[in-house]
Order: structure tokens, then sequence, then C-alpha cells
């Protein structure tokens, strides 16, 4: 897509890599995708990336239109999956090296990859099925945060009421301390 679409094909995969490796804000996404010196505008590529629907922004679920509190996630999760535990793998793969690049590669990381993309699913879940447990549907749903928490799942309610939700992924139990 990025090759028969853009020009600048180099800037825009480090971009879409950066955010797929956990990138989210905007200096965060510049950083690891174009280096400390750079003197590029990060902002046009990810509004083009945006119109193309490789990267979506996502606001805090109080902030205003004008808000600059912004994180930019891959729209797709298999293209979010690709760039983050696959791709980096392309080379080893096709030697035959597929289940060493699994083992070494790609499960000791899979955790890392799997914790905002069950966050998603939580959101989505809540969404698509809150009026079957709650009185009411949800009227919006998202995510909070700030400078010193950030809340997984959030919802207001048509009552009024809100919801509220915090989402782990682990490869094992988890203890009493998550839930404190």
């Amino acid at each position: 897509i990025l090759q028969s679409e853009l020009r600048e094909i180099k800037i825009y995969s480090s971009i879409v890599h950066a955010i797929a490796s956990g990138a989210r804000e905007h200096n965060e996404i510049k950083t690891k995708a174009l280096g400390t010196d750079a003197k590029v505008s990060l902002s046009p590529y990810l509004d083009q990336l945006a119109a193309m629907r490789l990267v979506k922004m996502v606001r805090s679920i109080d902030a205003s239109p004008k808000s600059r509190n912004n994180r930019y996630i891959i729209s797709d999760r298999l293209t979010a999956f690709w760039n983050r535990l696959v791709g980096p793998n392309t080379e080893s793969i096709p030697l035959g090296f597929g289940s060493a690049a699994w083992q070494q590669q790609i499960a000791p990381r899979l955790t890392d990859y799997m914790g905002p993309v069950f966050e998603e699913i939580c959101r989505d879940h809540a969404r698509l099925y809150s009026q079957e447990l709650l009185p009411t549907p949800a009227q919006i749903v998202g995510q909070l945060w700030a400078a010193d928490y950030d809340i997984d799942v959030i919802g207001r309610l048509l009552d009024g009421a809100f919801i509220y939700g915090e989402c782990k992924w682990s490869a094992g139990p988890v203890g009493e301390n998550v839930l404190a």
C-alpha cells in the first residue's frame, strides 16, 4: 500500500513501524521513527496515514476536539502484528528459521503486543454489549488518561452513569496486586 500510494516510503514505513512497536504519542513516534535531530514535521505524514486509514488518532474521552493530548495507533490489528513482530523477521523466516524466529523473537514479545490489543477488544465489547449487563447501552466508550493515570475503559451510559474498567493481558495468572 505504501509503495503504490506514497513517495517517501522510508519515512512512512518508519512511522508505521514506530507506532506498531508501541510508540503512541507524537514526540515518541518522531524520535523512534526519525531520530532526535530530525527537522521533518511529523504531522503531514500522520495526517496522510490517517487519510489512508492505516493509522488513527485517539483522544482521551475527556479531551476537547482541539486537544493536543492525542495518541496514535495502527488501525488494523493484523498490520500492527505484522509490523511489530513478523516484519522484523522476514529475512529469517524464508531461510527456514520460522520456528527459531517464533521462539526467540515473536513469542517473547507477544504479551507486550497483546496488552493494548486486549484493551481495544475490551472497549469494543463494552460498546457492543454493555446493555446486556447494565440497565442501558453505552453512549460513548473510550479511554481516559492524564500524566499520572490511565484508565483502559471508560464509558458514559445513556442514563448518565459511567463505567470504568482496567484490562490486563498476561501470560500467566495475575495476583491481588493487579486488583489493588
